[in-house]
């Protein structure tokens, strides 16, 4: 994740850094894209050749004490913005962030970190 870190997320959060208007409230994301999580198990099958699962969770399976135990307060708290709405995904203001940006089949081959998970 250092790989990631250095080389997408530090200049994305530079470029929104300079135009903090334009960025209350919604997400760059660090692939350059806007993918639902049917694209994004697609792209991981074709990655992988494995059998990737999609789970479906309600909004109060979501919220349950289970669900935040078994993800862990970043994850969960990461994704709680997204589930309860607060998060605008937007492609073209992603791609200004982050000019070099590439979309999810790149980043998945280039980031070491997201290899070797996907390899295990």
């Amino acid at each position: 994740m250092a790989h990631c870190f250095i080389q997408i997320i530090i200049p994305q959060v530079k470029n929104i850094l300079k135009n903090p208007d334009e960025w209350i409230g919604k997400r760059a994301d660090a692939y350059g894209g806007s993918y639902i999580a049917v694209e994004i198990a697609e792209a991981l099958k074709r990655k992988t050749a494995k059998n990737v699962v999609l789970n479906e969770v309600t909004h109060e399976q979501f919220n349950s004490k289970e669900f935040h135990d078994a993800l862990g307060d970043l994850f969960w708290l990461t994704n709680q913005y997204i589930v309860d709405g607060g998060m605008v995904q937007d492609a073209e203001l992603s791609k200004r962030a982050n000019p070099n940006g590439s979309n999810l089949e790149q980043f998945l081959e280039r980031d070491e970190a997201i290899k070797a998970f996907l390899s295990s």
